[in-house]
């Protein structure tokens, strides 16, 4: 197997990983804490952690409470799906940037033998000096 069908095996099993991926959203998850007030003075108290997801949505800050256990927990693994899918997507587009430089050396090394610029053998090259 040459190097260009190596990085096509390559690229054909990071875009089955990449099809695996389950759900994703882009954001962070945060705490918030809520200071208890008393009197209409807060005080040293806080309630919470009250669990935010803060995302980003067509240039502004979206943010919204993750009210149960099992929705900070999907919303965890929808981030870290996100995150791997950009790892895999990235992963990609280098071993496609690979496969068109080799293309790119394998096609100007064929060109140069076709107008004779290169010889095809070391033979050919010294008889000629």
């Amino acid at each position: 197997m040459n190097e260009y069908e190596r990085l096509e095996q390559q690229r054909r099993e990071t875009v089955r990983r990449m099809l695996a991926i389950g759900p994703v959203r882009k954001g962070t998850i945060s705490e918030q804490y809520v200071p208890v007030v008393k009197a209409g003075q807060p005080t040293r108290a806080k309630r919470g952690p009250y669990w935010v997801l803060t995302a980003k949505k067509n240039g502004k800050t979206v943010s919204v409470r993750l009210r149960t256990p099992e929705a900070v927990a999907r919303a965890r693994e929808a981030i870290a799906n996100q995150h791997e899918l950009a790892r895999l997507f990235h992963e990609f587009e280098e071993l496609t940037e690979r496969q068109g430089v080799l293309e790119r050396e394998t096609g100007a090394s064929e060109e140069a033998l076709k107008k004779g610029l290169k010889s095809r053998s070391n033979k050919a090259r010294t008889s000629r000096g």
